[in-house]
């Protein structure tokens, strides 16, 4: 009797797995992976601001100490992204994706004020600024062809960011 419960879980078991591996090829074909990377920019927000508000304050100190114009701080614009998505298709027009990507940007800056030798100051800039968004987002998909598509992406998103920055005034 032993032996039979066990046959039968076994075979029952099996079946089970066979069916499962038909049914897991059918929900690879659903899943397809997007990745996309590059060198991007970034603009706005409160720490350009700040530069910009350090930038203008090195020039009045300039005009007031009657110096010529110092050079400016740059910003932290230019830097990599890169994003992995996984896009499960629920039908022809509709599909949603889970993502996640990296972003990261450095600038090493510096501004000299000198008039020999009464004046002379540095200041230094060094942001180094890193992302981690993680996205939830739902495709539309509208054939223009039969091989080409035109999609349209809504979704939310997370970031977890962290920025690191040193300056120094002399």
């Amino acid at each position: 009797m032993k032996r039979k419960s066990v046959l039968l879980s076994l075979t029952i078991l099996c079946i089970f797995l066979l069916m499962s591996a038909g049914n897991a090829q059918d929900l690879l074909k659903k899943f397809s992976l997007k990745l996309t990377g590059g060198y991007g920019s970034l603009a706005g927000g409160d720490v350009n601001e700040a530069v910009d508000g350090l930038n203008s304050q090195l020039a009045d100190m300039a005009v007031i100490f009657g110096l010529p114009r110092p050079g400016e701080i740059e910003n932290a614009k230019w830097g990599l992204d890169f994003e992995g998505e996984l896009v499960l298709s629920l039908s022809k027009n509709f599909g949603v994706s889970l993502g996640a990507g990296y972003l990261r940007r450095k600038i090493d800056s510096s501004v000299e004020i000198r008039l020999e030798p009464i004046i002379s100051g540095t200041f230094l800039w060094e942001p180094k600024y890193m992302v981690i968004p993680v996205t939830l987002s739902g495709y539309y998909y509208f054939p223009v062809a039969s091989k080409a598509n035109v999609f349209f992406k809504a979704g939310i998103g997370y970031y977890f960011a962290k920025i690191n920055f040193k300056t120094r005034e002399t």
